[in-house]
């Protein structure tokens, strides 16, 4: 495969099927509404660094992986503040 020289960078593949249905949110707290609106604008980073193009790819996965731990730090806040403020009744 020839590559033309225009075309520089390094591009990962990124699956392109997309959620049909919208994730429900919780309008009721504040703070999980804010939590989830985090979470989702590190994912569209996320998703944006996979789908453009970078230097090296050095970089490329350097930028991903930290964009991976702020999610997973955002995801872990999401979960902790669930657990402590929205119990749910068991059975």
């Amino acid at each position: 495969m020839v590559v033309p020289k225009e075309k520089r960078g390094i591009l990962l593949s990124f699956p392109t099927r997309e959620n049909a249905t919208p994730r429900p949110k919780n309008e009721s707290c504040p703070e999980c509404g804010c939590l989830e609106t985090a979470y989702e604008v590190v994912i569209a980073e996320i998703k944006a660094i996979v789908r453009g193009p970078f230097p090296t790819v050095r970089e490329k996965l350097t930028r991903l992986y930290h964009k991976q731990d702020e999610r997973d730090r955002i995801l872990a806040q999401l979960y902790s503040h669930k657990r402590e403020n929205h119990l749910r009744k068991r059975a």
